[in-house]
């Protein structure tokens, strides 16, 4: 796998980073079996970046990849992990509980990036209100 510097952040990322909007019942990938078959033969091919945002699957998103890089033994230095804010809730307040809910769900301490989401992420999936997102689990 060939890695390249993201900008001036001094991450290493490889060039083929996952996304993995799909594991939510929006996209009809629910099957925790299959995300962590994916997570992990992306980590044996060297894919080091990963791509999440906490509205993919109310959540689902983010807690698949944290519990299939877990299992897989990915250790936290070694794996980028960037997610998004939805763009309508960008108020200090909502940025510091929708923060904590990602980490929760990933089962990490820090996120690499943090992102908003734009466009806001009711134009591509089901619109949910702050309070929907912070009860996701």
């Amino acid at each position: 796998m060939e890695y390249v510097s993201l900008g001036w952040t001094g991450l290493k990322v490889s060039r083929i980073g996952l996304g993995v909007w799909q594991f939510s019942e929006a996209w009809g990938m629910t099957d925790y079996g299959v995300a962590r078959e994916v997570v992990g033969k992306a980590l044996e091919v060297g894919i080091n970046f990963f791509d999440t945002a906490m509205v993919y699957g109310l959540g689902m998103s983010e807690d698949y990849l944290g519990r299939a890089l877990k299992e897989a033994g990915a250790k936290r230095d070694e794996v980028v992990i960037s997610t998004k804010i939805p763009g309508e809730f960008l108020n200090p307040h909502d940025i510091f509980r929708s923060v904590s809910k990602s980490l929760k769900h990933l089962r990490v301490d820090y996120v690499d990036i943090l992102l908003a989401h734009c466009p806001p992420a009711g134009t591509t999936t089901r619109h949910v209100s702050t309070p929907e997102l912070w009860r996701s689990s």
